[in-house]
């Protein structure tokens, strides 16, 4: 177990130590080795330090860029929890997440947004810093004893993003599951693919791992088609280890049979269900490689499930067309309780609720309560679980299956989503009766669809919409009806609105 006092940035110190010239970190067509890294990483160590007070939190103006990377580094070596801010994120958004997180310094920030609205708070640009040469790992000394290593805001019901404080040990628990070289054998000639923003946890994953074994990072850029984008990094660069969401193979799902990626040695997939039938034409284009299919939230520490797929076990163990979510890691327990809030059977549908080493114990500013219960572990003591609003059950061979959300939480490539938080930002804008809800189009990737009665200016609405919703969160289609359809108990009638969706889009 490591050290209260260790970071999850400190195995990339002693991979500058043992391969100082290996490459770290690819971004925007270049590459740094580990000693440029690191001497990057030391000169905003040093700003940050050289103020006049200590921070145990610390917002990053996240800018798809190397200084960007060099400062999660640094905050994070520094000791202080990083907190993500989304450049491409509506303004008012991130000024949520710095008022609830009370953050007083910002780094990598070159916008004067920021400095109007907290005239109190510092801002450290880091276009001009210069870098320092006379750098050596031990004048790296942490300024606090911060216990999380990272703040990241997922979607809260209430219309306000919640913070999710993870701790250096639960990540820790995470990464020693991967390190185990019982189960992988990553190692300094890897190399990594990270296609996630740093406000999804999955980037956590995909940047720190590769620095905690000497391997090299190639971060994809978040601009373009995404997904072409991401296949030329898979093929041109050679990627050995890479962790996807499945709507990225549903993407380029058609152009598949002109593809192969003989070097991947390990295809992670996350964030979203994963279709067995998809996951079998990609096998094929990956000879060399071993397919896991992971679940957790960012309230999990990253993932904390795993599944190895092959066609044959999946075949008859798959629930409806999806993949199983497999089993829990060491240190990791977990119940399925009812409606009640009473443990069921394992075999039986109910919410999934884990404890343990890697869940978080609480949110930031103590909201959101009740999503955290005691109840009897398997060993018959009472314990704090967290209420994760999955359903699923566990089959013979020990293994989860994913039936889907309780609640009106969706997933949109990968991103978590209170449909709530849309509809409280869309009162804001209009007096009309609309209805938000999530359907799956014809390649079984979920669309978010907003109904709304009347006539609207759609340009002027949608031009509104991206000023208080990042992009992730804007309806795909804005279908306008005469009336919001119900059932005769009264009740939004989904069926009747999913038929005016498939008619919409000519399905």
């Amino acid at each position: 177990m490591k050290s209260q006092q260790a970071t999850i940035a400190d195995s990339f110190l002693d991979n500058c130590s043992l391969f100082p010239d290996n490459n770290a970190i690819y971004i925007n067509d270049e590459y740094f080795t580990y000693t440029q890294v690191l001497t990057k990483v030391y000169s905003i160590y040093l700003e940050l330090s050289n103020q006049e007070k200590t921070f145990e939190r610390i917002g990053i103006y996240c800018t798809d860029d190397f200084n960007t990377y060099a400062s999660v580094l640094a905050v994070t070596l520094y000791g202080a929890a990083y907190v993500p801010l989304n450049s491409t994120f509506p303004l008012s958004r991130n000024k949520e997440i710095i008022e609830s997180a009370k953050l007083e310094i910002i780094v990598n920030c070159s916008s004067e947004l920021f400095k109007t609205d907290f005239p109190k708070s510092i801002f450290i640009n880091l276009e001009n810093l210069s870098s320092t040469t006379d750098c050596s790992i031990e004048q790296l000394q942490r300024k606090v004893i911060q216990p999380f290593a990272y703040i990241l805001f997922t979607s809260g019901s209430t219309g306000i993003p919640k913070g999710v404080p993870v701790s250096s040990e639960n990540v820790f628990n995470c990464f020693d599951y991967f390190l185990d070289k019982k189960r992988f054998n990553f190692n300094e000639k890897d190399r990594f693919i990270q296609v996630f923003e740093l406000t999804f946890d999955v980037s956590v994953f995909s940047f720190f791992l590769p620095l905690s074994v000497g391997a090299c990072c190639y971060i994809s850029p978040q601009k373009g088609i995404r997904f072409i984008e991401i296949v030329k990094m898979l093929f041109e660069h050679k990627i050995t280890v890479a962790n996807l969401v499945p709507s990225v193979l549903q993407h380029f799902e058609k152009y598949i049979h002109e593809l192969e990626f003989p070097d991947l040695k390990y295809s992670f997939f996350c964030g979203e269900k994963l279709s067995h039938q998809t996951v079998t034409k990609w096998s094929e284009k990956i000879p060399n490689s071993e397919i896991i299919n992971l679940y957790g939230l960012t309230e999990t520490g990253i993932v904390c499930t795993s599944y190895n797929w092959n066609e044959k076990d999946c075949l008859k163990e798959k629930n409806n067309d999806n993949v199983p979510i497999g089993q829990p890691f060491p240190n990791v327990n977990f119940v399925l309780i009812n409606e009640l809030n009473e443990v069921i059977e394992n075999d039986q549908i109910g919410e999934l609720c884990f404890s343990g080493r890697q869940i978080i114990n609480h949110y930031l500013n103590n909201t959101y309560e009740n999503s955290f219960i005691q109840l009897q572990n398997s060993k018959g003591e009472s314990q704090q679980f967290y209420k994760t609003g999955d359903l699923a059950s566990q089959n013979s061979k020990g293994n989860l299956l994913f039936y889907g959300r309780i609640d009106k939480q969706v997933k949109i490539n990968g991103h978590r989503i209170e449909l709530n938080e849309i509809e409280e930002k869309i009162k804001t804008l209009t007096e009309n009766n609309f209805h938000i809800t999530c359907i799956e189009d014809d390649k079984k990737m979920n669309q978010l669809v907003l109904f709304i009665e009347k006539e609207i200016d759609e340009i002027s609405f949608r031009k509104s919409l991206r000023e208080i919703l990042p992009a992730y969160m804007l309806p795909n289609s804005i279908i306008l009806v005469d009336s919001i359809p119900l059932t005769i108990n009264n009740k939004v009638d989904q069926k009747q609105l999913a038929n005016l969706f498939y008619r919409n889009v000519g399905l």
